[in-house]
């Protein structure tokens, strides 16, 4: 997982994660989410809630811009 910072136009940090989606299950209670699994080169893993309509897709490298653990973006490697 990358985590760095990335200083939009309007002057707030926001945080970028890029690494390879290992799990997707749906969201209990969600029916429009989805908890995935992302994990880097060295093996850290972070779990993300996503909207089903991002169409993340299992073993692709993405890169996630976050806001407080936001989703405002998602980037296919």
């Amino acid at each position: 997982l990358y985590l760095g910072r990335v200083a939009l136009g309007n002057g707030e940090i926001d945080e970028t994660l890029v690494g390879e989606v290992t799990l997707i299950q749906n969201c209990k209670g969600r029916k429009r989410y989805w908890e995935i699994e992302v994990v880097d080169g060295e093996g850290r893993v972070k779990q993300l809630l996503i909207p089903v309509q991002s169409g993340v897709r299992k073993g692709i490298v993405y890169r996630f811009f976050l806001k407080n653990d936001i989703l405002l973006g998602v980037e296919e490697m």
